[in-house]
């Protein structure tokens, strides 16, 4: 498959809706005093890690385990790269939890190739691993990191260090992340109920970060293409390229080859108090232009749309603490663009939100007809990440 030539980088029309979804609804009390660390509940001891352990769990794409420690002299004495390429990642941890799609986005200057590989090191480690981007999702600016951890044969949680360094086509390091992995230890059923549940939302951010559906199988994420290939026709005549199927005569008909995209680059939601809750997202789409579109040569027009949707409703904290959202309304953009809530976000008594660990939060959609034993998780729903306050657009890190 192609690679992708998606314009989705900047997000400004987005981070001007969540500027004024999230930040304009704080109370002012809110805005005078950050929250009391103390209020925040304690995580389980985080056990010491083996290194060689932790690089034996690790699950990449296309990886192998290469013995000894991972080349230095391809960098440079300094710390800086020989062929330096200023790259960012969407994190400054690496959380995970048993069940996760992990997918650690890189952000790359326009037009650059990333799918040379990945080396990934357990700092102290005897081996390190060599990977590889998800090519088929690399977009023009994005390159995509699948990240999974095999837990079982763990007492969790567990924390570790990770180096990943991104490698151009002669094996150089471009660029070097050193970021800290924090596997979690998953919450327990029933791990409170009524107002033991100390669930601590407000002035939270939660990411959506991923849907998977069983049957039919369908997933999606940020940044996750739907592409629909397609094959259209048009006119050629003495080298001048027109739109329309018809042909005054048939030997001026070209076949036209094209890619219609379709995305959700990011969805957040943000619990402002104890009672309120914001929803803003972004869609992108790229479809077929004729009047751009070149028949003569096969070569297709494009155009693209980014269009931005808001919501405000409540929740609530049911008794087995999950979380319901009610009263949901369009608040600036297209809400119409959120209005899938199978797939993404969505409110009323057959949706709920659960706590799986201390930064995921699973949806459970239950059927219509039978609002106590619906599908979960395991084969349908969405997942979502807590994050940083991301009110000042802050999504990259160095």
């Amino acid at each position: 498959m192609k690679k992708l030539i998606c314009k989705i980088r900047n997000f400004p029309l987005l981070f001007l809706v969540i500027s004024v979804l999230f930040v304009s609804c704080k109370k002012d009390d809110d805005m005078q005093e950050e929250p009391d660390s103390s209020d925040i509940p304690e995580s389980p001891e985080v056990q010491s890690v083996d290194p060689d352990k932790a690089t034996a769990s690790l699950i990449f794409d296309n990886m192998k385990v290469v013995s000894g420690s991972p080349p230095e002299s391809k960098f440079s004495s300094k710390g800086t790269a020989i062929s330096p390429i200023d790259l960012k990642i969407d994190s400054d941890t690496i959380f995970w939890t048993p069940g996760i799609v992990k997918r650690i986005k890189i952000l790359k200057p326009e037009n650059t190739i990333l799918n040379f590989g990945v080396r990934v090191f357990v700092p102290g480690a005897s081996s390190y691993i060599e990977t590889t981007l998800r090519e088929e999702e690399e977009t023009d600016e994005i390159g995509i990191l699948y990240f999974k951890f095999v837990s079982s044969n763990w007492v969790l949680p567990v924390t570790f260090p990770l180096t990943i360094s991104p490698l151009d086509e002669e094996g150089n390091i471009v660029d070097r992340f050193e970021i800290p992995v924090k596997i979690e230890k998953p919450l327990e059923e029933g791990y409170g109920s009524g107002s033991d549940c100390n669930l601590d939302l407000e002035n939270t951010f939660w990411e959506w970060i991923s849907y998977n559906q069983e049957n039919p199988p369908f997933f999606s994420a940020p940044m996750y293409p739907h592409i629909q290939p397609g094959t259209t026709f048009g006119c050629c005549i003495d080298g001048i390229s027109s739109p329309g199927s018809v042909c005054t005569n048939t030997s001026d008909n070209r076949p036209l080859d094209y890619e219609i995209i379709f995305m959700r680059p990011l969805i957040f939601m943000t619990f402002i108090d104890d009672s309120e809750v914001n929803i803003a997202g972004q869609v992108y789409s790229q479809n077929l232009d004729p009047s751009t579109s070149d028949y003569c040569s096969n070569t297709p027009g494009y155009s693209e749309s980014n269009s931005v949707a808001g919501k405000r409703g409540d929740y609530i904290v049911n008794t087995d603490c999950s979380i319901t959202l009610e009263n949901l309304q369009d608040d600036g953009g297209n809400g119409n663009l959120l209005d899938d809530p199978t797939r993404y976000i969505g409110g009323g008594p057959f949706i709920k939100y659960t706590l799986i660990s201390d930064h995921f939060m699973k949806q459970t959609i239950t059927s219509s007809g039978n609002p106590d034993g619906g599908r979960s998780l395991e084969g349908f729903g969405n997942m979502y990440e807590r994050r940083e306050d991301l009110s000042n657009g802050s999504l990259w890190y160095d």
